[in-house]
């Protein structure tokens, strides 16, 4: 009997000591739904430098420091939140990134659609003007 208390207790505290943070919460933690926009926005503002990197340059435009003013946040609030949400669950932290990936998957096909309809347009106007 007592070894079997024993070996409840031992894996009591092995629960126990399992669910313990690698990371403290810190002060400034930035709510999830916000660490979720945040996460989108820079998505978004690092595939515009990667595509129209002279957009961002000729308006002036610091990608991380335009997130930080329009977030009230700074890098390392923005670090430690990450590093919070990442050890604290991955399993959500990782679910915010595919929300954030739907999201983008989704403007892209609103672009695609775009696209195609402009396309169709102007096949209409170029049959238009060639049966003149």
């Amino acid at each position: 009997m007592k070894k079997i208390l024993l070996l409840l207790v031992c894996c009591g505290i092995g629960f126990v000591s399992c669910k313990q943070n690698l990371v403290d919460e810190p002060d400034d933690l930035i709510p999830a739904n916000t660490m979720e926009k945040i996460i989108y926005d820079l998505s978004m503002l690092n595939a515009l430098k990667a595509v129209e990197s002279d957009v961002l340059e000729k308006n002036n435009i610091d990608a991380q420091q335009y997130l930080f003013e329009k977030y009230k946040i700074d890098s390392l609030q923005f670090a430690n939140s990450s590093v919070y949400y990442a050890s604290k669950n991955p399993e959500e932290y990782g679910k915010m990134y595919e929300r954030v990936k739907f999201r983008i998957e989704k403007q892209l096909d609103i672009v695609k659609d775009s696209i195609d309809l402009a396309r169709r347009k102007q096949n209409i106007k170029t049959d238009k003007n060639e049966k003149k």
